[in-house]
């Protein structure tokens, strides 16, 4: 049976333990409250976080591969485990933030657009300047 991917993009907030071990490879899982239907193919943007600092800037970009769902294997309902695969920055062409968002974003990372090419975005910013 195939299981149909989503394109859904996830903020979430990520510890700096966590997120040092994300970053290193040593945890490529993720244990979440499942009160967002995460699905196969979503993507997850992880954060960094912590309650003194706030967001430290720093942040990673997985899909989700595989999702263990709870009530099984000692994982508590409502809950879920989530397989990750890291996207690699350089997969994406990313546009930045400050730039219109008059494209559609991008299903791995949900920021940039794979399907515009350089040359439409170059025209597209020297439309914008002259407004």
């Amino acid at each position: 049976m195939k299981v149909q991917e989503s394109s859904r993009v996830h903020p979430l907030k990520t510890w700096p333990p966590y997120f040092e071990a994300l970053l290193s490879g040593a945890k490529t899982f993720e244990v979440r409250k499942n009160d967002r239907n995460y699905a196969v193919g979503d993507t997850l943007l992880l954060r960094e976080w912590s309650a003194e600092e706030g967001y430290s800037g720093r942040k990673l970009r997985f899909k989700v591969n595989y999702i263990m769902h709870g009530d099984n294997f000692g994982v508590e309902d409502g809950y879920c485990v989530m397989a990750l695969a890291k996207i690699e920055e350089a997969e994406c062409k990313h546009i930045p933030p400050s730039e219109p968002r008059w494209f559609p974003p991008c299903p791995k990372c949900g920021y940039c657009s794979p399907d515009i090419s350089e040359a439409a975005v170059a025209a597209r910013k020297t439309t914008t300047d002259r407004q």
